[in-house]
């Protein structure tokens, strides 16, 4: 007892150092609130992450030094994350109350430039199981993939996923004609990436594209012989007009004219029938070679094959009966091998053609 009225007698100072200190706190607050407003350098959004972040980089080219999130327990929202890479900056804070999303969002931001520096437990939740983790994560130059060179790969997901019908259209054309290329091995330049995305843009059309690209060509000719870029990028931007051409009849002529279409001025051979019998070894058949159609019938087998189809009826397949049918039908056509180079790139008429039957979107 003693201890205690000791204690409720002695001096009453830090008592109003207590109350001052109460006062004082929500003022200094209040003022902060005041500078911050009222300063040109800072912004304040209200909305979700996911929503104001993407709005304000697309709308307003917006950048960041630092970006600190501090998401749910559900962790960051995957536009949010995509957003982050995009603006690129040195750091970010990630404050997060649960240990399994943050590790599955820093295994995103790693896989796309950034690596963790230093990582800080905060128990925050005193008598349970959670705690509060900080974790700074810097950009990673030697590594991981930049957000540039992943754009790079696939500059036209975005178009694709979130964009009007036009260049919706457009980003898939140019996905597929630059992803034909890749089929055969072959990497188109930065400069065709410039020049695909100012078509979908609707900057320029698909002739201004082919010509600003002839252009290029003919003022930057090829050093190395063995350099095929020139080639990807002179026929990617062909198949992209032939698949935005709305008229289209699938015929042996149209089979044949789709290799001149994509490869004069590059191949000497450009739509011109094989007038020769060949054997080749297929890298798909581990070396085996198959027998091809013999050059003094190699029209007469064709137009077969494409009466053949034009009378098939697709009515009442299932999707496994028509994938089975269509599996055939091309493998077929490539046996006969009418043409003296074989290209991926002419599986575009392919597109096409599945178009006209509905099985791939218009």
């Amino acid at each position: 007892m003693e201890s205690e009225r000791s204690l409720l007698s002695s001096p009453r100072k830090p008592e109003k150092s207590a109350v001052s200190r109460s006062f004082r706190q929500p003022l200094r607050t209040r003022e902060k609130t005041q500078n911050a407003t009222a300063s040109p350098n800072v912004k304040f959004f209200v909305g979700k992450a996911e929503e104001v972040l993407p709005e304000q980089y697309e709308k307003n080219h917006i950048k960041a030094d630092v970006i600190v999130v501090d998401p749910p327990r559900k962790g960051c929202d995957e536009l949010c994350l995509e957003t982050i890479v995009k603006m690129a900056p040195e750091k970010v804070v990630y404050v997060s109350c649960d240990s399994s999303t943050l590790a599955r969002d820093v295994k995103y931001l790693g896989e796309n430039g950034y690596e963790v520096k230093r990582v800080r437990t905060v128990d925050m939740f005193g008598m349970s199981g959670h705690v509060e983790t900080v974790a700074l994560l810097t950009k990673n130059a030697y590594t991981v993939i930049s957000w540039e060179m992943k754009m790079n790969q696939d500059p036209f997901k975005e178009y694709i996923r979130e964009s009007e019908p036009n260049k919706r259209e457009k980003g898939y054309a140019w996905q597929t004609a630059i992803g034909l290329q890749a089929v055969d091995g072959l990497k188109t330049s930065k400069y065709l990436i410039d020049t695909a995305i100012r078509n979908i843009e609707g900057d320029i059309s698909i002739d201004e594209a082919n010509s600003l690209l002839n252009s290029y060509y003919e003022e930057n000719p090829k050093q190395d012989p063995g350099d095929r870029t020139e080639e990807a990028d002179k026929v990617s931007v062909r198949i992209v007009k032939v698949l935005s051409e709305t008229g289209f009849s699938f015929t042996p002529n149209e089979y044949i004219s789709i290799h001149k279409k994509l490869f004069t001025g590059i191949y000497r051979h450009a739509g011109k029938i094989r007038d020769y019998n060949i054997t080749k070894k297929e890298w798909i058949l581990d070396g085996e070679t198959v027998l091809y159609g013999n050059a003094s019938e190699l029209r007469d087998t064709l137009e077969y094959d494409f009466s053949e189809e034009r009378t098939f009826s697709y009515k009442g397949l299932s999707i496994n009966e028509i994938i089975h049918h269509l599996a055939v039908f091309v493998s077929r056509l490539w046996q006969i091998h009418i043409l003296r180079k074989e290209i991926p790139e002419r599986r575009s008429i392919f597109i096409k053609y599945l178009r006209t039957l509905g099985l791939m979107p218009q």
